[in-house]
Parts: structure tokens; C-alpha cells; sequence
């Protein structure tokens, strides 16, 4: 079987790529508007990558960086236009979805990439579980079908039953079925704050490897070593006090969300349990020490490996490890599509 080959759209710092990279399948090219986010793109995954706003850039430009028509195009579009966690976000899902001012739209836009790029296999779309309710669920459909691919799948993949440390469930829309689970399960339940769903009777998130397993093993961040990105970072002013008072799972600052739901932020990891959903904004404290985590323990909580090196300042790289598919994840959706396609051969 000869090489798969592949492009990443949005493809951020280089998570979703990592899995299709260690799983052999040749990069023809990434594209995203993070100027930091592509740096450490191209110092880890190729120098294939523009950093251009895709919103103003035609596809023909990317074709020709790419220089061959992919077997598989991977997307992961922002989800700030869907997540709960936007106070900001608009109540009605078609304007989510097709407000050209919106970050939602982005999605469409996506799919009319994959449409010119004509992958050979197919395409996935990694977004928030939000994307799989109805109407949303329904226009995306809708807009798959004009461009071609009539059997849609709404895969649901919860990266801790892959082996990641914290919670991270997602949607991955896309040609190919990946999920063993029935795509109607999760239908209702955005899952956006990580608790364990029902699936015929089994519930999901079990704990399998905890935040302690994944960093554990790291050395104090102020003492000497030559682990990239595991800084030491302090907590100022009147923060250096609570934190010290913060339990396990406790946080310092809550938020409302979209859904009128608080969520929380400043909060002290569980040793032996999943950390919660990472994402860019996130901010932990070490479960021991009265400190944030380094981008390195932020990470690993992603699955991140030690040898993955990010480039911008500590802000930037914590909003590239919170806005990247955990690697687990993408490595497993490649070896599925590798796997299948010896099988047909």
C-alpha cells in the first residue's frame, strides 16, 4: 500500500497532525492564522504550513503548497461560535452557523475547502459535541450532501477512553465511522463540562489515567533540567494567598456560560482523577504545590510528548495546547484509516 497523504485545515500548533505523522501518513500542508501556533507547527510537524487567514485566502493557493490532491483532509475550525463556554454565543444555530461575521461559519467554510481539495478518502471535521444536535446536526448534513459525501457520521470520541488524561469529548464529523458507540447518544448532552454520559447502560469516563500519571514524574519546574516549556510560573498578588487554600477540584474564579451554567477556572488538579477539559483559556494549579502548571504539564494532560516544543509566550502556548485535538486522539483516528485501507487493498 502505497503512502496516505493528508492536509490540516486550522491546523493550530499541531495536535490533530502529530497522530497522522507518527502513524506514517505523508504532510502536504497546514494553513491557520496563528502566527505563534504556525511556528510550532513547522519546528514540529513540517515547514509546509501558511500562515495566512484562511477567510482571505483562496484554496488555490493552499493546492499549491500541497501539489497533489490529498488522500484525507483534517479541519478543526474554531468552536467559539458553538462552545456553552461563549457568554457571547448566538441563541439561534443557524446564525452560529452561517453568519459570515462569525466565528461559526468557519465550519462552512471548511467544508468548502474539502469540496476543492477533493481528498481521495475523505475528510474529518474535529469541532465542540454541540455540532451533533439537531438543526445544527442538520444543516452540516445538508451542507455535506451538496458537496458530495451523502453517509455523514457525527463520531463521538472521549479522549480519556483512549488513554488521555483529562476530559476531552468531541466531535469528529466525518465520512468515515470511527465510534463505537451509536451517533445518536450524545445528541442532547454537549458533554462541555465533562461529565460522564450513559451509553447503553455504561458510563463513560471512567478514570483511566490520572493527571498524577501524566505529570507526576516531572521535576520541580525551578530546578535544573532540559524538559522544554516546563517553566516555572508564579501566581501574583492576592492569588498567591487563596490558592494555598484551594482543595482538590476547588477553583478561584467562576464564569457563566452560554447555557446560564457557571464553569470554573483557577482550579487545583485532582491528583487521582482526570483533569478537566483543557482548553486555550484554561488555567490549573498544581495538585501538590502552590503554583500554576507549566505549558509542558498542560501538555501532557493533552498527550502531548516531551519532544513537541512550542514557540510564542506563555500565553500563546497555553492557548495552543487548550485549542489542539489531543494527539491520542488523532493518532487512533489515523491508524483506523490506515487499518482500512490494508484491508482493502
Amino acid at each position: 500500500m502505497s503512502t496516505l497523504s493528508y492536509c490540516d485545515l486550522f491546523c493550530g500548533c499541531g495536535g490533530f497532525s502529530l497522530g497522522f505523522k507518527q502513524e506514517g501518513f505523508k504532510h502536504l500542508g497546514g494553513i491557520d492564522m496563528d502566527a505563534a501556533a504556525c511556528r510550532t507547527y513547522a519546528g514540529n510537524i513540517s515547514q509546509h504550513v501558511l500562515n495566512l487567514d484562511i477567510t482571505e485566502t483562496h484554496s488555490r493557493e493552499f493546492q499549491a503548497l500541497a501539489g497533489e490532491r490529498p488522500d484525507i483532509v483534517i479541519a478543526s475550525p474554531p468552536c467559539e461560535g458553538f462552545s456553552v463556554a461563549n457568554q457571547k454565543r448566538e441563541q439561534d444555530p443557524y446564525v452560529r452557523l452561517y453568519d459570515q461575521e462569525g466565528r461559526g461559519h468557519l465550519t462552512i467554510l471548511a467544508i468548502d475547502w474539502i469540496c476543492d481539495l477533493d481528498p481521495k478518502i475523505g475528510f474529518i471535521i474535529e469541532n465542540v459535541p454541540v455540532l451533533a444536535q439537531h438543526p445544527t446536526r442538520d444543516f452540516i448534513q445538508d451542507e455535506l450532501e451538496r458537496i458530495g459525501y451523502k453517509d455523514v457520521y457525527f463520531n463521538m470520541i472521549y479522549a480519556d477512553r483512549l488513554g488521555a488524561p483529562a476530559r476531552r469529548p468531541r466531535v469528529f464529523i466525518s465520512n468515515i465511522k470511527f465510534s463505537t458507540w451509536p451517533d445518536e447518544e450524545f445528541a442532547e448532552n454537549e458533554e462541555e463540562d465533562g461529565d460522564a454520559a450513559n451509553v447503553d447502560g455504561e458510563v463513560l469516563g471512567k478514570y483511566k489515567r490520572t493527571v498524577w500519571d501524566a505529570i507526576g514524574d516531572l521535576p520541580d519546574p525551578t530546578s535544573i533540567h532540559d524538559i522544554p516549556d516546563h517553566d516555572f510560573v508564579s501566581v501574583q498578588g492576592r492569588k498567591e494567598n487563596e490558592i494555598s487554600a484551594l482543595r482538590w477540584k476547588d477553583s478561584l474564579v467562576q464564569f457563566d456560560s452560554a447555557d446560564g451554567r457557571s464553569k470554573n477556572s483557577w482550579i487545583r488538579l485532582h491528583p487521582w482523577k482526570l483533569s478537566p477539559i483543557v482548553m486555550g483559556k484554561s488555567v490549573f494549579i498544581h495538585p501538590f504545590e502552590d503554583r500554576q502548571i507549566t505549558v509542558r504539564e498542560m501538555a501532557r494532560l493533552q498527550g502531548f510528548p516531551d519532544d513537541f516544543a512550542f514557540s510564542g509566550t506563555i500565553y500563546e502556548k497555553r492557548n495552543q495546547v487548550g485549542e489542539a485535538v489531543s494527539p491520542i486522539v488523532s493518532r487512533y483516528l489515523a491508524r483506523i484509516i490506515k487499518e482500512r485501507q490494508a484491508r482493502d487493498v
